[in-house]
């Protein structure tokens, strides 16, 4: 009966051993592809002394954020900074409106934030209808950011068709709003699915790591997990590569050039 005891603890010390060196493992490779997941490192911005480097901060946000007091938000710093800018979820596809859009894009408005309007991007439907759809809803004015394409799926889309309906989105849009729009991607999905092909549009870039992505990326969500005060859920956090001066080349009216990172 002993020796059995011995064997069975022996077993599970084993097993636990192995399984340790799985995850350390993983953890590892993870970290040298980017397949970074909030599992994998849960960042906040007090945990990364890097972002002190960077002037301007921002956050993202959609209906996952619920009712948002916006007064409140504008109140509270990120790593020491003021909130600078927003990105707010406007629609998807080409017949879904997001449903706190138009009251959070009023009220950034109202708090003296630059707002910034993303269309979240549905492989399988029509890339100029899909953008037909962002122009109906959502109006740019002077010192908006140019539109944003989010791109972070492909649904078994293969890489040939989808870059061209992200193509004929881009276009679409550029030429309503007379400024070339941004995409937004995950560092994975961009560098398999879209990198090399759209290296004239500025990137916004999540990578949840305690390190900058090696690309020339404008704005970088660092985490998706920030805690602000008047959003009662978890939120984007982002910081943007440049200057005050670099960033009024994103906006809606600007005769600037944007700036390359």
């Amino acid at each position: 009966m002993r020796t059995y005891i011995i064997a069975a603890v022996a077993t599970v010390f084993v097993i636990a051993c192995v399984a340790a060196c799985y995850c350390y493992w993983s953890h590892q490779n993870n970290r040298k592809t980017g397949k970074t997941t909030t599992k994998d490192i849960a960042l906040q911005d007090a945990d990364l002394p890097l972002l002190r480097g960077y002037e301007l901060h921002g956050i993202d946000v959609s209906h996952h954020q619920y009712d948002i007091d916006w007064q409140q938000v504008v109140r509270e710093p990120v790593n020491g900074k003021p909130i600078s800018f927003v990105f707010i979820k406007a629609t998807q596809a080409s017949w879904h409106v997001d449903t706190r859009f138009h009251y959070n894009w009023q009220q950034a408005k109202n708090q003296g934030l630059i707002r910034g309007a993303y269309h979240f991007f549905k492989p399988g439907v029509d890339g100029k209808a899909q953008a037909l759809h962002f122009i109906r809803n959502v109006r740019l004015e002077e010192g908006d950011f140019v539109p944003v394409l989010d791109v972070e799926v492909a649904d078994g889309m293969s890489k040939k068709v989808l870059q061209r309906e992200v193509k004929e989105w881009l276009h679409t849009v550029e030429k309503h709003y007379g400024k070339r729009p941004m995409i937004y991607s995950g560092k994975r999905f961009y560098e398999t699915s879209l990198q090399g092909a759209f290296n004239d549009y500025p990137l916004w870039i999540a990578y949840y790591a305690p390190f900058a992505p090696n690309h020339n990326w404008a704005f970088w969500q660092y985490s998706d997990k920030g805690k602000i005060s008047g959003i009662r859920a978890s939120v984007d956090l982002n910081v943007f590569a440049g200057t005050a001066e670099e960033l009024s080349s994103y906006l809606i009216g600007s005769k600037k050039q944007l700036v390359r990172f």
